[in-house]
């Protein structure tokens, strides 16, 4: 069920992209963390009683494999948050995309919603940040 709820929001973006919305994914912040580098990207707006939709794209510059931990954390603007947290290996060399979405209440506030992508690699850790306006 959820991954058929992602499945639609993704579509109803890529659907409003296409045909002119303002909903363009263009909000990207990046980091690294260790061997990894990666980036989050949000729509530059969202609405109140829609999902919120991000990606993060992961890329692993080692020859080796690495275990690592990405946490989404989507924080509004009054402070609440939710999160979602993923365990991941990245061969070397390799690449990888992870999308997630957050429902936005008709009651939540409207103002800035950041999205951040936490990446946990042993040792290593980095986090990247990109933000909508809610209305």
């Amino acid at each position: 069920m959820r991954r058929s709820m992602r499945l639609i929001a993704a579509l109803l973006v890529v659907g409003a992209v296409g045909f002119g919305a303002s909903a363009a994914l263009g909000t990207t912040g990046s980091a690294t963390a260790g061997s990894l580098s990666f980036s989050v990207t949000t729509a530059d707006t969202a609405t109140k009683g829609t999902l919120m939709s991000y990606s993060a794209s992961i890329a692993n510059s080692s020859q080796s494999a690495v275990n690592f931990q990405l946490k989404f954390t989507l924080t509004g603007p009054n402070g609440a948050s939710g999160s979602q947290t993923y365990y991941v290996s990245l061969a070397g060399g390799k690449s990888l995309s992870k999308s997630g979405s957050h429902f936005i209440p008709y009651r939540a506030p409207s103002g800035t919603y950041t999205v951040t992508a936490q990446v946990t690699a042993g040792n290593a850790s980095g986090q990247a940040s990109a933000s909508s306006n809610v209305s």
